[in-house]
């Protein structure tokens, strides 16, 4: 059997080792709707406010009780997979937590939708310093798995009942979900891992952590999309103070609230925003703080976020449209190599032996061509390495060469912008794939690119 090379698109999506949250996990859950229970969506009169962690989830309820208790609606707050609520009359729903399963129960019945959006860069590293310095100890601080840590199974969670939900998540340890995020073997609560963990792996292991709820959010965005769309993406930084009156305007003139040119309702508005520890401040933190916004733990978080983050911060970060420091995702593939892979072969084309080697698999590499060669099989060989095997006058190259092999190094291939944390991610198996794309065969023996072992 011969594996036949297809177009692909090249945006490739990046993604890092160990990084929890990918699309197509998210689809599955998303189509496994058998268990929910038949829930009618919230109604065409309704306004449905969605914030999600570190989106301004407090910024979004007062905004929510100040146009909505001021256009006569009454606010019903949902915080974690509880179905619209049923009233005669339009009501404001507050959406917190949101999970992606859900996402057709408020956007399914043609209500308005004030979606609260953030950078996820901008979330992570406000998760960081938010979490890492103590807050919400009910489940920072605790052994026990909580909503914000761990995942139940739908046929757990889709019942709607958050009390019924947490009796679950009381009887799961914390530990197999720390470990899982990357934590240190010591640390026994979400606060340990952060505050043993260094910076960079500190936020590494947010962004892991984060990666449900920022799917959610780009899922929600992009289901909600689209020529006469009832959403407005709302984002947090649109409400600081330069331009928070000219967001707020612009909103209760697109909810087509009753007052919405009232001076008093915008100075109420802004003094629920600005007025509080917990809404729009800077820091959202205790003075003294090792935390807290302007402190140098805070500068070299966001350093990090905007010089290096992860492969998989920076996609997620391309893919919402709202980064200023990561606006697309980089190309993957150098422009002559890019073009092959789009085609579908280019070069010398035909069929070919294909594989990916590194000095520790060199001997299992030479006797797999030994062993190939013997059965009589005469197809030119490929061996890729991602800079493992040196230069091309190497001792293992010579060797390879020896064996009727052509050496090839995938560096070569890739965009030369590309940066040394993604190459890093593509030792291994990852370099198979890639080495299936940037190939000038057009077919490629199948058995994982024929593996060495």
């Amino acid at each position: 059997m011969l594996l036949i090379k297809l177009s692909v698109n090249s945006g490739y999506e990046h993604g890092d080792g160990g990084f929890l949250a990918r699309p197509a996990k998210m689809e599955s859950k998303t189509q496994n709707t058998q268990m929910l229970p038949r829930v009618t969506p919230a109604a065409q009169d309704d306004w449905v406010w969605i914030a999600h962690h570190k989106t301004g989830t407090k910024v979004a309820e007062e905004l929510a009780r100040v146009l909505c208790r001021s256009s006569g609606r009454r606010v019903a707050k949902n915080t974690w997979r509880e179905p619209p609520r049923k009233v005669a009359r339009g009501l404001c729903h507050l959406v917190l937590k949101l999970q992606p399963q859900d996402i057709a129960r408020w956007t399914g019945g043609g209500a308005r939708i004030v979606h609260l959006v953030r950078d996820p860069a901008e979330m992570v590293t406000s998760g960081y310093l938010y979490h890492r310095r103590g807050s919400e100890p009910s489940w920072t601080n605790s052994t026990l798995c909580s909503r914000d840590l761990c995942q139940l199974p739908d046929e757990a969670a889709a019942t709607g009942n958050k009390f019924a939900a947490q009796r679950f998540f009381n009887a799961m340890p914390a530990a197999p979900w720390l470990r899982l995020l990357g934590c240190p073997p010591s640390a026994r609560t979400y606060l340990d891992c952060l505050r043993t963990a260094g910076l960079a792996a500190g936020l590494a292991i947010e962004t892991r952590r984060a990666a449900h709820t920022i799917e959610t959010m780009l899922a929600l965005q992009t289901v909600t999309r689209g020529p006469g769309s009832r959403t407005r993406q709302l984002e947090l930084r649109s409400l600081e103070r330069a331009s928070f009156d000219a967001t707020f305007r612009s909103l209760a003139a697109w909810l087509e609230h009753p007052a919405r040119g009232d001076t008093e309702l915008l100075a109420r508005a802004r003094r629920l925003c600005f007025g509080g520890g917990k809404v729009l401040t800077a820091a959202h933190a205790t003075r003294g703080s090792p935390s807290r916004a302007g402190s140098p733990l805070a500068a070299a978080a966001r350093a990090w976020a905007s010089s290096n983050a992860t492969p998989a911060l920076r996609e997620l970060s391309a893919r919402s449209g709202l980064s200023r420091t990561w606006p697309h995702v980089p190309p993957l593939f150098s422009d002559t190599a890019k073009d092959r892979a789009v085609s579908g072969g280019g070069g010398g084309g035909g069929r070919g032996v294909l594989t990916c080697s590194a000095p520790r698999l060199l001997d299992q590499t030479l006797a797999m061509l030994t062993r190939l060669r013997a059965t009589g099989c005469a197809l030119p060989a490929q061996i890729w390495h991602v800079g493992e095997l040196g230069e091309p006058d190497s001792a293992g190259s010579r060797r390879l060469l020896a064996a009727r092999a052509a050496v090839r190094d995938l560096r070569e291939a890739l965009h030369p912008a590309l940066p040394p944390s993604e190459l890093g991610a593509m030792h291994g198996f990852m370099c198979k794939p890639l080495a299936v794309l940037a190939t000038d065969f057009d077919e490629v023996l199948p058995r994982h690119f024929l593996d060495t072992s």
